[in-house]
């Protein structure tokens, strides 16, 4: 059965610096929450993704944090005991010693012994209204299995040229086959303007590799092997990866972006 995992390990430093430096005081509330229990229209980012993964049929699903926001997530949870969630502390306690994103997802798999298809997202991201789990689900059946081949699936939505340097852009060939990802590329460097966000579908033979990347580059920089996106351009070289379209996405990172996503789906 497939399983999900959703990313809470972050320590949020851009919004609690924002919500610091914010002279009308409207947000002193919201420092010292994890994002993904930071409430937008009124429903938890977390809820909000188990809401969707269940109504998709995905049940069983683990949640992987670190020692300074766990006890914030088991509250949650005690408070929300209709949802089978499993909980990680990935042991950290600073932003400093984190063990970035491809480190929370090894741990959890190792630490679960996960064999299993696999959702993995960003707890500080959600998609506009329209995005449907069901097909994306689906897409990643259809294409990725195709063949027995066990890739992956990656989400894209389409981007404006000043975004694009901000963004992992995906480059892929009239199929929807990943054939490129670039971090942050400027815009002459690309025609591409889909952007890719911080959620994927992965075969065990694609998770799987996550250990031997992290193994490569153990002596690396922690932002070579941070974020996901680091491990696309690897994955897509050994397996084939599919990419579904989305309408757009929030990105949680500060206070204004924050603003703009509670704003989005209080009018919903």
């Amino acid at each position: 059965a497939m399983k999900a995992l959703i990313l809470a390990g972050g320590y949020g430093t851009r919004l609690e610096k924002d919500i610091r430096e914010d002279k009308s005081g409207n947000f002193a509330s919201l420092s010292g929450v994890p994002k993904p229990l930071l409430s937008v229209g009124g429903v938890t980012l977390l809820t909000r993704w188990l809401q969707l993964l269940e109504e998709a049929g995905v049940t069983d699903i683990i949640v992987v944090t670190n020692a300074l926001y766990f006890e914030h997530f088991s509250k949650w949870s005690v408070n929300h005991p209709s949802y089978h969630v499993r909980l990680l502390n990935n042991g950290t306690t600073s932003n400093e010693e984190r063990l970035g994103a491809l480190g929370d997802i090894n741990l959890a798999i190792q630490e679960f012994d996960i064999k299993d298809d696999l959702v993995v997202v960003g707890g500080d991201t959600l998609f506009f209204e329209d995005f449907n789990l069901v097909m994306a689900i689906e897409e990643f059946k259809c294409k990725a299995q195709a063949g027995d081949l066990g890739g992956g699936l990656v989400l894209r939505y389409k981007c404006t040229d000043d975004e694009t340097s901000k963004r992992g852009i995906l480059e892929t060939d009239e199929l929807g086959r990943v054939t490129a990802f670039l971090e942050k590329p400027l815009p002459e460097t690309t025609l591409s303007r889909n952007a890719c966000p911080c959620f994927y579908i992965l075969s065990p033979q694609a998770h799987s590799l996550i250990g031997q990347f992290l193994t490569e580059r153990r002596d690396s920089p922690l932002k070579e092997k941070d974020a996901p996106g680091n491990f696309v351009p690897y994955l897509c070289q050994r397996l084939p990866v599919f990419s579904f379209e989305i309408s757009g996405r929030f990105d949680v990172g500060g206070l204004h972006s924050y603003i703009e996503c509670d704003k989005y789906f209080t009018g919903k």
